[in-house]
């Protein structure tokens, strides 16, 4: 009886112990990589008025609440600065122009000399729309009456500004020297200079914005839509721009009053290629598994938590974590996997 009862305890106690080990083994396990992650990440923005900061506000905080993480949004300037800063390893994440994620990790135009970029993609967001705009108190109805005036749009370091507006001009017959070109600093700076007059055309890649908000709640404004001879001109001379709409009553009822025809140009969730396979799976999952939450830190936040959407025409290799979680989702498909290996070989030469 007593040799029983000692043969029952022990395996009791023997199955405790394995318990015991078993639980300590994947403690070990999960922090073991918790270890490989970084302790702090850093995610670029544009400008604290711009499209991309509520972009990488909620996504921090996102991070900081399912990952604990953290993380902390910065604003540095366009997309080329926040590709230059993710390859240096000041920024580890953060949305990118189509455009420049294409250049930067191909190390072309804006990136010849800088050379190719360690970044890969997680997720499509938004579309950024290409808004030309006006005093709501000004003469001007079309692009032609740029001809003469002060035109705000030249960005230095930001390529797809630049192409835009020295192809909206080309397209209505307008030559250099014909109107007086304005550098662009920030989408405020440009919103100010249209209402205190020293600028007659402004522009403005994100949509909506604050500053542009703010200006129709002061002075007002009226954007000019571009021609669909003018539209097309510009798509076909610029492989990353596509034909857009500023949609209707998005500033406000009645602003604009109808669709304005205009140019878009795709933006992609970025990330450094050598952050930890789990931290960018986590990473992606903060989003995309909880989009009743994202959606709340912007009116552009939907664009991104659209997991149908999220893997739609990459134009860099995504990272092995994205992968991971469309796999798990079921949306990784072999075409995806037939471009995937395709952009990671033409990288490559």
């Amino acid at each position: 009886m007593e040799t029983a009862t000692g043969v029952k305890r022990w395996s009791e106690c023997r199955t405790a112990w394995l318990l015991a080990a078993g639980a300590a083994l994947v403690l070990y396990g999960a922090s073991s990589v918790a270890k490989d992650w970084p302790k702090e990440v850093t995610l670029g923005a544009t400008t604290l008025k711009g499209s991309f900061y509520p972009i990488s506000m909620g996504w921090s905080q996102q991070m900081k609440k399912y990952m604990k993480v953290n993380a902390t949004p910065l604003p540095v300037g366009g997309s080329s600065a926040i590709a230059a800063l993710i390859g240096s390893n000041k920024l580890q994440m953060g949305p990118m122009g189509s455009e420049t994620a294409y250049d930067a990790y191909f190390g072309k135009d804006s990136f010849a000399k800088k050379g190719k970029q360690p970044i890969r993609a997680l997720m499509a967001g938004h579309k950024r729309i290409y808004q030309l705009y006006v005093r709501a108190d000004s003469p001007f109805k079309t692009p032609e009456d740029i001809r003469g005036r002060r035109f705000m749009y030249w960005q230095a370091g930001a390529p797809s500004n630049i192409n835009w507006g020295k192809l909206l001009v080309q397209a209505y017959g307008i030559k250099e020297g014909e109107y007086k070109r304005m550098d662009w600093k920030s989408t405020g700076a440009c919103a100010e200079a249209i209402k205190e007059g020293r600028a007659d055309f402004g522009f403005s890649g994100a949509t909506p914005n604050s500053a542009l908000l703010e200006l129709t709640r002061t002075v007002g404004i009226r954007f000019i839509p571009i021609s669909e001879k003018a539209q097309k001109f510009i798509v076909a001379n610029y492989g990353p721009f596509e034909e857009g709409v500023v949609p209707k009553d998005i500033y406000g009822p009645g602003i604009p009053a109808e669709d304005v025809r205009s140019i878009s140009l795709g933006v992609w969730l970025i990330a450094r290629e050598d952050l930890p396979e789990d931290f960018v799976y986590e990473a992606t999952k903060a989003i995309l598994d909880h989009p009743a939450e994202f959606n709340k830190y912007s009116k552009l936040a939907r664009q991104y938590t659209d997991l149908a959407k999220a893997t739609k025409n990459p134009i860099i290799p995504f990272h092995p974590g994205a992968i991971r979680y469309y796999k798990e989702k079921g949306v990784w498909t072999p075409a995806l996997e037939k471009t995937q290996q395709a952009l990671l070989k033409q990288g490559s030469m």
